[in-house]
């Protein structure tokens, strides 16, 4: 589903390392605005939160990696990535679904996110594939 790259990225007039993890999605075609399959996208997200977590509960600075989002222009990709892993955090923390609110909180960093009403579409429906990833009520028959 995706390909992870570890560098250690040493700048010129510091002598401290940066450990930076790249995640590279495969099977999201370039020339799709959509996935073709937002469980690729969700796994992907569901991996970078788990890296979030181990690195909060780590006592060495040091070893703690930092994650850059990129794709092709700047914003398609990035903003969806951004956005749903906004929304999966929220549904997580909160119980909450806002599409609308996640793509205002993400846009405020990079106004190139969310241009099209297909992509606030595109939210709302990953959101509710993840809600029904859960058997809420698998214990009742």
């Amino acid at each position: 589903m995706y390909i992870l790259y570890k560098q250690d990225d040493r700048r010129q007039h510091s002598s401290k390392p940066h450990n930076v993890r790249h995640y590279q999605l495969l099977g999201w075609p370039n020339n799709e605005v959509f996935p073709p399959d937002k469980g690729i996208l969700l796994s992907l997200i569901e991996e970078v939160h788990r890296c979030q977590q181990e690195q909060k509960h780590t006592e060495d600075t040091k070893k703690i990696d930092h994650m850059v989002i990129q794709c092709l222009n700047g914003g398609t990709r990035s903003g969806l990535f951004c956005g749903v892993s906004h929304i999966v955090y929220n549904i997580k923390m909160d119980q909450e679904v806002d599409a609308l609110l996640s793509a205002r909180s993400v846009s405020r960093r990079r106004q190139q996110f969310f241009q099209t009403l297909d992509e606030y579409k595109f939210l709302y429906e990953v959101a509710l594939e993840f809600i029904s990833s859960f058997h809420t009520y698998a214990n009742m028959s």
